[in-house]
C-alpha cells in the first residue's frame, strides 16, 4: 500500500510526504546484483524509516486516493540520476 509519511514516519494526507510502500507489492525490487549480503539494498530503501519501504520521491495521499508527485529532487545523494545528469 503506497502511503505518504512526513519527515517523522508519520502516515499523512493531504500535504506532500515521502512515497513509501507499507506492503509488499508485485512491482518491488527484491535485491541487487552484485550485493550477496543484502545490505546496500537495505541500506538503500529500509534505512530511513525502518521495516518500511522508501521510494524516495514526494507523494500526495489524499481523501480521494494517492496521487504521485513528480517532484524532481535528485540530489547528488540520491540512488538515481536523470538523463540529464550523465
Amino acid at each position: 500500500m503506497a502511503e505518504a509519511y512526513d519527515e517523522d514516519g508519520v502516515p499523512i494526507v493531504g500535504s506532500p510526504g515521502e512515497l513509501v510502500i507499507t506492503k509488499p507489492m508485485p512491482s518491488m525490487p527484491i535485491g541487487f546484483w552484485g550485493d550477496p549480503t543484502g545490505d546496500r539494498f537495505r541500506a538503500t530503501y529500509f534505512n530511513r524509516f525502518p521495516g518500511v519501504w522508501w521510494h524516495g520521491d514526494r507523494f500526495l495521499a489524499t481523501d480521494h486516493g494517492p496521487i504521485r508527485s513528480s517532484v524532481d529532487r535528485m540530489q547528488p545523494e540520491s540512488r538515481r540520476s536523470s538523463s540529464r545528469n550523465r
